[in-house]
């Protein structure tokens, strides 16, 4: 991970930074089922990450089309990473949210880049980067 210039924009440090991120789960990805994963399937699963979601929140979330946001939940479905759950209050609307299989791959390895992370930044800075980060901005 190289030094990124100080007086960089933070939305541009943010973006490289979690390009960083994406990376090191794809290569943790390799040699597993989940080695073909694509960007736009991984971007879905991770926000899926705390709610259920339906596609057409999906889309809004990350700024896609609807259409598109149902042809990634339908690939994940075929591939058993998405399971449907039904909306609490409206039968009409099917939710998706990842398989228990996925979490538990998801969770193994981003726990390990975490803790690769706080060995290069140390323990201390990634506490408060997550503190930082977990803020309410609004």
């Amino acid at each position: 991970m190289q030094q990124l210039p100080k007086d960089m924009h933070l939305k541009n440090l943010l973006m490289l930074r979690f390009g960083w991120f994406e990376d090191a789960l794809f290569d943790q990805a390799e040699g597993t089922e989940y080695q073909n994963i694509t960007r736009a399937e991984s971007r879905v699963l991770s926000h899926l990450h705390y709610r259920n979601m339906s596609a057409a929140e999906l889309g809004r979330a990350l700024a896609i089309t609807r259409q598109a946001a149902h042809r990634t939940v339908t690939r994940l479905l075929r591939k058993g990473w998405l399971v449907t759950v039904p909306h609490p209050t409206n039968a009409r609307i099917k939710l998706v949210r990842p398989s228990a299989a996925v979490v538990k791959h998801a969770f193994t390895h981003l726990d390990a880049i975490e803790a690769r992370l706080a060995r290069r930044i140390g323990r201390k800075k990634l506490e408060t980067l997550r503190a930082i980060l977990s803020e309410d901005w609004d």
